[in-house]
């Protein structure tokens, strides 16, 4: 876990609190799990600010936000193309709109491909074919 990540955690649940100076052990160490499953600093943050829009500030641990900070990763896992959990795909309301969204997406990637070489050509194919994965679970879905 980076400082950095550490320090907006810190930040977000003190924002959320208004009080404090620094996280506690117990904090640390739940921080320090969502760090180490790779979820973005930014993802946590949005969770512990939903956690703390609309409940008065009479909470002063982490474990708190802990349920809005694990919603936030399910929606975040479930945007991530090829990851999330195996129902990650109901997350994503899959309507004729979103198809047509993604088809769309990937013929711009297919034109910036043909535009570009190596190692960005690259990356633009790998990108396509996960978002061609989740068009296709998206009209499965339909």
């Amino acid at each position: 876990m980076t400082g950095e990540f550490l320090a907006a955690v810190e930040q977000a649940l003190l924002a959320g609190t208004g009080r404090g100076l620094m996280l506690s052990a117990m904090d640390v160490q739940l921080a320090r799990r969502w760090a180490r499953a790779g979820v973005p600093a930014a993802v946590v943050v949005a969770g512990i600010e939903r956690a703390f829009a609309h409940k008065p500030r009479t909470t002063r641990g982490l474990a708190y936000a802990a349920p809005a900070v694990e919603e936030a990763i399910r929606a975040w896992q479930a945007l991530q193309v090829g990851g999330g959990t195996d129902d990650a795909a109901a997350v994503v309301e899959a309507d004729a709109e979103v198809v047509e969204a993604l088809g769309r997406l990937m013929n711009r990637l297919v034109d910036a491909g043909l535009r570009h070489q190596a190692p960005l050509r690259i990356v633009l194919r790998q990108v396509w074919k996960q978002l061609n994965s989740l068009k296709e679970r998206c009209e499965h879905a339909l």
